[in-house]
């Protein structure tokens, strides 16, 4: 099974961090696991920030 997470995103680069880190702490295998940031025009530029985390990791992400 495949669990894919969901979040929405608006100028929160404070606190993305700490959502990403908690994800990957949890007991569920990382391989089932895929993160999908939906970018709600924020000005912060999530996608630079932290599409090379998302993608350099064992954990599958995209940026909406």
């Amino acid at each position: 099974m495949l669990y894919s997470i969901i979040i929405p995103y608006f100028n929160g680069y404070k606190t993305i961090d700490r959502c990403i880190e908690s994800i990957y702490s949890q007991r569920i295998d990382s391989k089932k696991i895929e993160i999908i940031i939906i970018d709600d025009s924020s000005t912060d530029n999530i996608s630079s920030k932290h599409a090379d985390k998302l993608t350099n990791t064992h954990i599958g992400g995209v940026i909406i």
